[in-house]
């Protein structure tokens, strides 16, 4: 789901990076559980947990939970808000790298360069909440 984490345009903000739930208020749970699952986690969590403090400065907001949340909307889209549209990524020049979304909401009269691109689902918004609340349920779930 590599679209789950992309940047899009000013109308629809920044793809879960800005809407992914955070766990850090939830750490202790995980550290106390009798789960073996979350028990293991703990350890490596420690270290991403240290990584957000420093690199992006998250102290007390939790971390980014990129890869379950992509992972999730494949397996339960209803936690997400998709739009549709063409993704292009900047090849060249200052903005290499920058990645571009247009909506299929937009129309326009005249052919543009967006004119006949294919399209994809893009995740805009998610239900951080459920979210991490799935996330806790599965991690502290009984052993198998």
């Amino acid at each position: 789901m590599a679209t789950a984490a992309m940047k899009v345009g000013e109308r629809m903000k920044k793809v879960i990076i800005d809407t992914d739930p955070g766990i850090d208020a939830d750490k202790e749970k995980l550290q106390q559980s009798d789960s073996k699952y979350a028990r293991y986690l703990c350890k490596p969590l420690a270290h991403y947990f240290d990584y957000h403090r420093e690199v992006y400065f998250t102290k007390g907001k939790g971390v980014y939970l990129h890869d379950p949340t992509a992972l999730l909307a494949a397996v339960n889209p209803s936690l997400m808000t998709f739009a549709e549209g063409a993704v292009r990524v900047q090849t060249a020049g200052i903005t290499k790298g920058l990645t571009l979304f247009r909506s299929n909401d937009k129309r326009y009269v005249e052919m543009t360069a967006w004119t006949g691109m294919p399209t994809v689902k893009v995740a805009v918004a998610v239900d951080a909440p459920a979210v991490v609340e799935l996330m806790m349920q599965r991690l502290m779930a009984d052993d198998y």
